[in-house]
């Protein structure tokens, strides 16, 4: 089958363009680039999408119900698994108090028990057994699998021992929109690209700023459930932290062209996209340690705890001293295109069609 021959449905599920982030990002750019390699690809977020002429289809947020019925039509189901460590599942949301710390090395079935032995066995059960079973379910019913990195690929087969095969694809930025800015172009401050939410951890990073006595720019809308978050951090904020609502990308660009930083202490990221594109524009990365982030940045970026202030601190000051790292950008613009993404995800299908 050559590449002009293969059909794709890129299928998202639940209304995934209601609140866009990096997974929306990262279909629309797979699917354009692979368009771009001669594939004949549709999106979808519809509740039953088009499957006339489909020879695969790669699925979002596709869960069990929606892989079994494609299956059951002799559909073969890619699945982008974007996934997040059963610790984090289990509360890492929230600050964990430091008795549970060590939580995360349990199984589910010991973290069952401890929950038990805390008199809150049900929530637990809710929490962990539910949900994983159902992802379990959704994994173990597809063909493929399509982690983002070697980490993650790592932590579902530690976490979840599925039997699915997987081929990792890495995420990417365009450094078509993503350039470096003119030389001699004055570079200032901090900027943070993220949804405004209490996972992208943006109330301690303006704490941070403001003991630096830096200037920071957030850009993200407010996610719509977690209002009272995004008041806390402009009542937190000081002049010298500047809101964006929005910016398309090569807005986004242009504030990036302008800082010096970009920092993205999230509570988890299994990649952190923006910090890609920030990357490409000649800007030094703050990232969070929680997550994959460390197998596309590896020495090149600095990393910081989510939970200290202070550890954002330092690792902002760091970059803000230390400036880019040699040849950053030229290492993302050359291992983590779309192309390249595009490339690895056919090699994936092409596996499952044979």
């Amino acid at each position: 089958m050559t590449t002009a021959e293969v059909a794709v449905l890129f299928w998202m599920d639940d209304g995934g363009h209601a609140m866009p982030g990096g997974n929306v990002t990262q279909l629309l750019k797979t699917a354009d680039a692979l368009r771009r390699a001669g594939c004949r690809v549709t999106t979808s977020t519809s509740q039953e999408p088009d499957l006339h002429d489909v020879d695969i289809v790669h699925g979002f947020n596709l869960n069990h119900e929606r892989v079994r019925r494609l299956r059951t039509l002799g559909i073969p189901v890619a699945l982008s698994t974007i996934y997040w460590p059963l610790s984090f599942r289990a509360g890492a949301r929230r600050r964990l108090p430091s008795a549970r710390e060590g939580l995360g090395r349990l199984s589910v079935g010991g973290r069952l028990a401890y929950s038990a032995f805390q008199g809150r066995y049900q929530l637990e059960a809710h929490r962990l057994s539910l949900p994983t079973r159902r992802l379990l379910m959704a994994y173990e019913s597809a063909d493929m699998l399509l982690p983002n990195s070697r980490l993650e690929a790592e932590a579902i087969a530690r976490e979840l021992g599925v039997s699915t095969p997987m081929s990792v694809v890495h995420n990417a930025a365009d450094s078509r929109v993503f350039t470096r800015p003119s030389p001699g172009r004055q570079r200032e401050g901090v900027v943070m690209a993220a949804r405004i939410e209490p996972l992208k951890n943006q109330l301690r990073l303006i704490r941070a700023c403001a003991e630096l006595g830096v200037d920071l720019t957030l850009i993200g809308s407010v996610h719509p459930h977690h209002r009272d978050y995004a008041h806390q951090c402009r009542r937190r904020a000081g002049r010298r932290v500047r809101f964006i609502d929005h910016a398309p990308q090569d807005g986004l660009a242009e504030v990036f062209r302008s800082a010096q930083v970009h920092a993205l202490p999230s509570w988890f990221e299994t990649t952190g996209l923006v910090s890609l594109e920030a990357a490409l524009t000649g800007c030094a990365i703050v990232t969070t340690a929680r997550g994959y982030a460390s197998e596309y940045f590896g020495d090149r970026a600095h990393y910081c705890q989510p939970g200290s202030v202070h550890s954002i601190k330092l690792a902002v000051e760091n970059a803000l001293r230390d400036g880019v790292a040699p040849e950053l950008a030229e290492t993302v613009s050359r291992l983590f295109s779309w192309e390249a993404a595009a490339s690895a995800t056919l090699q994936a299908y092409r596996k499952v069609l044979r």
